[in-house]
């Protein structure tokens, strides 16, 4: 009986261990998987916090090295971004390289169609437009397009198409496609 009693009293002091044995890991599984959540966020929130003063640090340093450059960029900058409203003179800018070069141009222009992504404080559009460039050779077409990029707007040409008879060195027919960016 002696001994029943004792086996009796060890068996529950064994399975009260268990049990406490078993709290403690279920207690230390959810701690420890606590812990590793809130070791996550705060190093995401370093990084992020990182980036953010990185990112203003480099806005800044570009905004100074821009001052540096010329201190009227801003207003440089929106001129070369006409309103869609009025790209007329970038119209003219062309119509003038057409005169230039004693070229006849015909232009035509797309209606804008804003950019996906916002960049900067200034909401942007792109106008897709096309040219035809008659009685133009090889020679002017380099010139023409030279002093159109020297323009002070933000554009692209997309494609050159040169259409003649007798070869690019002669008279000959060039049509381009390209992109000019605009304010909203």
């Amino acid at each position: 009986m002696l001994k029943n009693k004792f086996i009796l009293k060890l068996s529950i002091k064994i399975l009260v261990a268990l049990v406490i044995i078993s709290v403690a890991g279920t207690l230390d599984y959810f701690l420890v998987k606590k812990i590793k959540q809130l070791n996550l966020a705060t190093r995401e929130k370093k990084e992020i916090n990182y980036l953010l003063r990185n990112r203003e640090e480099t806005t800044r340093k570009i905004q100074t090295d821009f001052e540096a450059i010329d201190p009227n960029y801003e207003t440089k900058i929106y001129a070369a971004l006409p309103s869609v409203y009025n790209v007329l003179p970038f119209v003219e800018a062309l119509d003038s390289l057409a005169k230039k070069y004693n070229l006849k141009s015909e232009l035509n222009f797309s209606q804008p169609a804003s950019l996906v992504s916002p960049v900067g404080p200034v909401s942007l559009s792109s106008i897709n437009f096309s040219a035809s460039l008659r009685d133009a050779n090889i020679d002017i077409l380099v010139a023409y397009l030279k002093d159109l990029e020297k323009l002070s707007y933000f554009s692209s040409i997309q494609t050159i198409n040169i259409n003649g008879a007798n070869g690019w060195n002669n008279n000959s027919t060039i049509n381009f496609s390209g992109r000019l960016y605009a304010q909203e």
